[in-house]
């Protein structure tokens, strides 16, 4: 996973739903990762305060 610089999430939040992706953001080892609660919260984490 790669976080991104506050300013791109400021843009994208700016843009709302209808913005560009600055850049992908990929998580690696999804099948193993899928059942980690810890990234699982995290991940939950990081989409609502994107989203807001």
């Amino acid at each position: 996973m790669s976080i991104l610089p506050s300013r791109f999430v400021q843009q994208e939040k700016l843009q709302g739903k209808n913005g560009t992706l600055t850049r992908p953001t990929l998580l690696a080892y999804p099948a193993e990762k899928e059942n980690d609660l810890r990234l699982a919260s995290f991940m939950d984490w990081v989409i609502e305060h994107y989203d807001h």
